[in-house]
């Protein structure tokens, strides 16, 4: 059983397989948690399978999955059919129209593209094709994200012939667009072009996530963020905080899902890649010698002339470029915090309890109030071994004003065994923190808080508040055998 999410490390099922649902959505209904996504289960590189339809898993903790089988089966008997494996279906989401009862799933199809609009009674389908050849507008499509309103007007954002991005209202139906689109991003050329586009709301802001446009190869996330569903979107830059990589931390998000009830919202991405991970993103997207080598073998074979055929020599090329195996990919899921109406991201991981004072928590103020620390009060509380915000908690001020001031807490607040250290949180920051008391109170320890009142860098009523606290607890306790 799993107790969290570890970002970027393979994921199994309840049954012990590797969880394959990439290009995902999540989704919420009768209290419990379903994620659909690619099944890249054969897609090995070594043949022209691309997606074996799509999977289906459930949850009720966001942690452990079950799997529930393809809701859109491939047909590898029918070389005719949108659901072939050679065929490049991806991203599969959906809406469920609260008028006309019917769950609407699209299907992205990279290697034509088109979408596809199917439509169910449940979730689990089946599906049948209402439309199996889209293009809105007559236009080739790419990446997009359902969405729709409290009203229920839906939505589609997606990415136009490799240079623009658009979004358009859906019909009642949610199976094609209607009225006039808007451009969010326009005339731009890969790398740079948008794509992977991903919309959410939160707090009456409109917020479009997307990455560039270097196929399997992560590569920078970007925000833009509006008051309107369609116009008016403010680039905000890079989400990502200190990815030095250059890669989204080495993945693509495909979607964001609210935790229902609650202000946190979960980027959803795909670590496509996962031998990449040492890889830094320059800007520079020509091949590593040994493709550069199996693509012009590839076209002497074929007798294409790179020159006279760029086109057909391109297709070539970006196919044995991304030819990978995504049967391994893993999945990237972080938790978006916010400052102001500013998205970010900051890398989180779950390593063990051997390294938890490498560990760093984020939070920002808003989010550190929400938490479940009111009502304690009296006796006393531990601060960890790790760190918040950078911070490490023994020393976090905002951390024990909070939790004091705001959370109505009275007793006294002590560090864990042995954090305060060399190499880990400092005693006199420790005090001037109000935690009162420090584990396990080594002779080093106190000299090095004499030292600072004596230096002036600690002033004697700091030390005697965090003293006077501990002296209070030792007298309320009646029930220590000292008078």
């Amino acid at each position: 059983m799993n107790d969290c999410i570890s970002p970027g490390q393979p994921w199994y099922d309840t049954s012990g397989k590797r969880i394959q649902a990439h290009g995902a959505q999540l989704w919420y209904e009768n209290g419990t948690y379903y994620w659909i996504g690619e099944n890249k289960e054969f897609t090995t590189g070594a043949d022209d399978i691309w997606t074996w339809g799509v999977r289906l898993y459930s949850s009720k903790d966001l942690y452990n999955w079950t799997d529930e089988g393809l809701i859109v089966p491939a047909e590898p008997d029918n070389k005719d059919s949108i659901f072939h494996p050679y065929r490049h279906l991806d991203r599969p989401h959906l809406l469920y129209n609260q008028e006309t009862k019917k769950y609407v799933l699209w299907l992205k199809y990279c290697d034509d593209s088109h979408y596809a609009v199917l439509t169910a009674d449940n979730l689990k389908g089946p599906y049948t094709v209402i439309n199996e050849r889209y293009f809105p507008y007559g236009v080739l499509c790419g990446d997009y994200d359902l969405y729709a309103d409290e009203e229920g007007q839906g939505y589609l954002y997606f990415e136009v012939n490799h240079t623009d991005v658009w979004a358009a209202k859906l019909n009642k139906e949610y199976t094609s667009v209607e009225g006039e689109h808007s451009v969010i991003y326009s005339g731009m050329k890969p790398p740079l072009m948008r794509e992977a586009v991903t919309h959410f709301k939160r707090n009456g802001k409109h917020y479009i996530v997307t990455s560039g446009m270097t196929g399997y190869r992560p590569n920078p996330s970007e925000v833009a963020v509006s008051d309107d569903p369609l116009t008016g979107y403010t680039v905000q830059g890079d989400p990502c905080v200190d990815d030095k990589s250059n890669t989204t931390f080495h993945s693509q998000i495909s979607s964001v899902f609210q935790i229902p009830g609650r202000d946190l919202y979960i980027a959803v991405a795909d670590r496509w890649m996962p031998e990449l991970n040492d890889w830094t993103y320059t800007g520079d997207m020509r091949p590593d010698s040994a493709t550069q080598a199996k693509i012009f073998k590839k076209l002497k074979e074929l007798n294409i002339d790179p020159v006279k055929d760029r086109e057909q020599a391109m297709k070539i090329a970006i196919t044995l470029t991304e030819a990978c195996n995504t049967s391994l990919a893993d999945y990237v899921w972080l938790p978006i915090t916010f400052e102001g109406d500013t998205a970010k991201l900051y890398w989180q991981d779950s390593a063990s309890s051997s390294s938890r004072s490498a560990l760093s928590a984020r939070s920002i103020s808003r989010a550190l109030r929400s938490l479940s620390g009111r009502g304690i009060r009296g006796g006393a509380v531990m601060t960890s071994y790790n760190k918040l915000n950078g911070i490490y908690t023994a020393n976090n001020v905002d951390l024990l004003k909070t939790h004091r001031e705001e959370w109505g807490f009275d007793g006294i607040v002590m560090s864990d065994w042995n954090a305060v250290r060399e190499g880990g949180a400092d005693a006199v920051q420790a005090i001037r923190a109000q935690n009162d008391h420090i584990m396990p109170g080594e002779r080093r320890q106190i000299d090095m808080l004499c030292g600072a009142v004596e230096n002036g860098s600690l002033s004697r009523g700091e030390l005697e508040c965090c003293a006077g606290r501990v002296l209070s607890i030792i007298e309320k306790n009646t029930a220590l055998p000292w008078d």
